[in-house]
């Protein structure tokens, strides 16, 4: 018994002791570490799961589920079986109470079988028209594809819907933060789902607002800007090669004098290049593999280089241009002021 106690005794001063406590300060702390490195671990695993999603399927940009699709069907649901079977024991009752002449079974129908029966009636109706949107919700991100970026029209005819109900719907869908970053852009023309996108338009496009002309200019770099996120080496140099040409064009060339270069780069230069970009996508997407499907994307990769080339010799023109004129405006500046005397002849 007295060694039983001495080693009690033992445990006892130990669990106390300095030495136990820096022992247990080290455990904490190695446990708190690994704690800290494993939620780190699943963070990173998260983040580059959501990285390789398309944006309107990652969760961290649009909710996949809703709460209010399962709600709405339920809602819906119980609503038409409470409606028909208040309307069928109401319609018994108000026929019951005509052929009896009983004005009781009457006021029943009257005060409560037909204010109660609207009333479910508009509920199944609110209920119905938020199962729809739910359904159009479902049609919009499917339209989005593998883009940040839709236009609205596009949206329209994919859920075959007017614009305004479009719009409505998105901006409903942000309030309820079923798009966590989404925005609309160029007068309610274009929704953008990302935060990143949002920053290299703003970026990118200079001539953002609401008349026809800046919505086409502001489009085609937000187009060439999702292309250069979809696709790979080394369509993607290009396309961004391709996004600095056209901002620089479009914030440094003067439309007055040099309106036939601004002319064909905007309405027939830049659309054009687009199209193939979407010809080079559709075949870097397709599941259907042709036989010269190489040949062809390797003459589109060819022509995207000579179209860059061919753009800065374009703009080094306009350069040119804007610098005869200046030169020009110096020179009858200077003339101005020598004639009246403010200006030395040999002033350089």
């Amino acid at each position: 018994m007295k060694n039983n106690k001495n080693y009690v005794d033992y445990v006892d001063d130990f669990l106390n002791s300095d030495e136990f406590k820096k022992l247990k300060n080290i455990v904490s702390e190695t446990a708190s570490m690994s704690l800290d490195k494993l939620n780190s671990y699943i963070e990173r695993k998260n983040e580059k799961r959501y990285a390789s999603l398309i944006p309107a399927m990652n969760p961290t940009l649009v909710d996949p589920i809703p709460a209010e699709e399962k709600t709405s069907k339920i809602s819906n649901f119980l609503f038409t079986v409470i409606f028909w079977v208040h309307t069928i024991l109401g319609a018994l009752t108000l026929m019951g109470a005509l052929i009896a002449k009983e004005k009781t079974a009457l006021r029943v129908v009257l005060f409560y079988f037909l204010p109660l029966g609207l009333l479910l009636f508009y509920g199944r109706y609110k209920t119905n028209l938020s199962k729809i949107r739910m359904k159009r919700y479902k049609k919009y991100l499917r339209a989005f594809g593998k883009s940040s970026l839709a236009k609205v029209s596009d949206l329209a005819l994919a859920a075959q819907v007017k614009e305004e109900t479009v719009v409505n719907d998105i901006n409903n869908f942000i309030e309820k933060e079923y798009f966590k970053e989404a925005r609309l852009i160029e007068n309610n023309k274009i929704l953008l789902l990302d935060d990143n996108t949002y920053k290299d338009y703003v970026k990118y496009s200079l001539r953002e607002g609401e008349d026809d002309k800046s919505f086409s200019d502001a489009s085609s770099v937000i187009k060439l800007i999702n292309y250069k996120k979809l696709l790979a080496e080394p369509v993607k140099s290009i396309v961004d090669e391709l996004v600095l040409i056209t901002e620089k064009f479009y914030s440094n060339i003067d439309e007055a004098k040099n309106k036939d270069y601004y002319d064909k780069f905007k309405n027939y230069y830049l659309p054009e290049t687009i199209k193939l970009l979407d010809e080079y996508y559709k075949l870097e997407t397709s599941k259907v593999k042709l036989d010269n499907e190489d040949e062809v994307k390797k003459e589109i990769e060819s022509a995207l280089n000579d179209l860059v080339e061919a753009y800065k010799k374009m703009l080094e023109s306009t350069f040119e241009m804007n610098y005869m004129d200046i030169r020009a405006d110096i020179s009858v500046l200077k003339s101005m002021l020598k004639n009246e005397g403010l200006l030395e002849d040999d002033f350089n």
